[in-house]
């Protein structure tokens, strides 16, 4: 359970530190497109893909975690929760890493 939390903590942090990338990237893209500097743009550009990239890889890891963290906490009768929704929980995440290692090969 604690390497859950640990997920989700760092998933949380990551999204933090994107959206700081992503923040610093607008102001530097207002500076590029005063300047009408084309390599910048480009730069910029690479770099919102690479951020928009991180930002779902990141959220995808947050959503399976805290799904995750359905089954020991029912488990351990931390939160009462309903026996089809911890199943549910455990499908959704084994399709999400089904989908991942697809995605691989």
């Amino acid at each position: 359970m604690w390497a859950l939390i640990a997920q989700l903590v760092l998933a949380l942090y990551g999204l933090r530190s994107v959206a700081l990338r992503s923040a610093d990237l607008h102001r530097v893209r207002v500076h590029v497109e005063k300047a009408s500097d084309v390599v910048g743009g480009r730069e910029c550009a690479v770099e919102e893909e690479a951020i928009r990239v991180q930002r779902a890889a990141l959220a995808r890891q947050l959503a399976a975690s805290a799904l995750d963290l359905c089954i020991p906490v029912k488990g351990l009768g931390i939160v009462p929760l309903n026996e089809g929704l911890v199943a549910a929980a455990g499908t959704i995440t084994s399709l999400m890493g089904v989908q991942d290692v697809l995605a691989k090969s």
